[in-house]
């Protein structure tokens, strides 16, 4: 298979590429895909309301004066894009053995780019998810088994975040600085049951406390896409996309101490809570619920049927069946294996802009000349049996209304 078949196959699954990014069942493609200013080479601008214009008050018609008037007010956040990027290595082994039907029933390139786009979306999920860090998980313990490191991750966000085969960095617990003067390991195996995350060599100076980010980052406090706990917050303090929070409490986010079980009447009073604080119930908002929560939800209903049944002497199985999107409170939910167990977040879509950097969607990284693949080379400086290529995208999100959206967190963990 020569490097200028593999581009006339690039140029046919190119053209679906972008279609089959927003068709995979993840919160992420809840977003749809808006329209930004852009200034200079990175950064976006995205306007917001503050307030509504108009001065209330009485007068005295009798010649009174009519008093001043006031207009609309809001302000401006500003961001940047990130750029994410997802790579391939084929080797001339593999392309050869699968280049024709005769042969291989699987075209490695193809394979790839199949298994790879709901990868690659799974992984921009995964981030979009976050709090606009680039750490993908955090541990509690740390063991060394077989020269390997062995990590333990929290109960809130667990392993949820990571795959098999991943490439990560560890970071200190105050993401001051990466170990190992910023090396990758490859993740060799995942502990869904008990939490563990196995790789492929040994941290030096690891810490029961060290976190997972994903790879690429340097520096101090590595930062990633502004994800749904980065607007969804009810802290007073610090900025948002460059707006004092303290100074504009109107992108403070409403929010409900579960303090337990998520409870009917506490999504209730989350929807309440948003109503007052804009006027009306946010409209189309969903809420993105953990497996774990969604068993907190159902055990209530199940409980009270349950009690109905018995009351009529009725014997029959209920159990509640997990599924992808049910109601909760009033409100639409969606299972998300990506969302923290111990919070739920009532995402409203219609406020939020996932922006795009012209000509930056989902698409094949390309040099000067256009070139898509390229040849990898050895150790001893010469060319090597195999082809590298990658797929990039540039993107960021914006939510225009935090304020106006809501969530609770609290939420305990159930027990099976």
């Amino acid at each position: 298979m020569s490097t200028d078949y593999l581009f006339q196959q690039s140029e046919v699954i190119g053209k679906r590429v972008s279609q089959w990014f927003g068709k995979f069942n993840v919160a992420r493609n809840l977003v749809k895909k808006g329209q930004v200013e852009v200034i200079g080479e990175r950064d976006f601008r995205v306007n917001y309301l503050t307030q509504e214009g108009g001065r209330f008050g009485t007068y005295n018609p009798d010649g009174g004066a009519l008093g001043r008037g006031t207009a609309a007010k809001g302000g401006t956040l500003i961001s940047s894009f990130f750029s994410l990027r997802l790579n391939f290595e084929l080797t001339e082994l593999a392309k050869r053995a699968t280049s024709s039907r005769k042969v291989s029933q699987i075209n490695a390139l193809k394979r790839a780019t199949k298994a790879g786009v709901p990868e690659f979306s799974n992984y921009c999920d995964m981030v979009f998810h976050g709090s606009g860090s680039a750490v993908m998980a955090t541990a509690t313990a740390h063991a060394v088994v077989s020269s390997k490191s062995v990590y333990t991750m929290d109960t809130i966000t667990g392993v949820q975040n990571l795959r098999r085969g991943q490439y990560v960095m560890v970071y200190d617990t105050g993401l001051t600085a990466a170990r190992d003067s910023g090396a990758s390991f490859m993740i060799e195996q995942i502990d869904y049951e008990n939490r563990k995350v196995y790789l492929s060599a040994t941290v030096t100076s690891a810490a029961a406390t060290d976190k997972l980010v994903f790879e690429g980052v340097s520096g101090a406090s590595p930062t990633s896409v502004n994800g749904i706990k980065y607007f969804h917050s009810s802290a007073t303090s610090g900025t948002t996309l460059g707006v004092n929070r303290a100074n504009e409490l109107e992108i403070v986010t409403p929010y409900v101490s579960a303090g337990g079980k998520p409870t009917h009447m506490k999504a209730l009073l989350l929807n309440h809570k948003a109503l007052k604080k804009r006027g009306e119930i946010p409209n189309g908002m969903v809420f993105l619920v953990a497996p774990e929560q969604e068993a907190n939800m159902r055990s209530q209903v199940t409980s009270i049927s349950n009690f109905d049944l018995s009351r009529g002497n009725i014997t029959k199985d209920i159990g509640a069946k997990s599924q992808k999107t049910f109601t909760f409170g009033g409100t639409p939910c969606r299972l998300d294996i990506h969302q923290d167990t111990d919070r739920i977040d009532g995402l409203v879509p219609g406020d939020w802009i996932r922006a795009v950097l012209p000509g930056g969607d989902i698409g094949y990284y390309e040099d000067d000349n256009g070139n898509r693949f390229f040849n990898l080379w050895a150790a001893d400086g010469g060319p090597a049996a195999g082809t590298w290529f990658g797929w990039v995208l540039h993107e960021n999100f914006v939510n225009q209304n935090p304020g106006g959206a809501a969530f609770m967190d609290g939420c305990t963990q159930p027990t099976y």
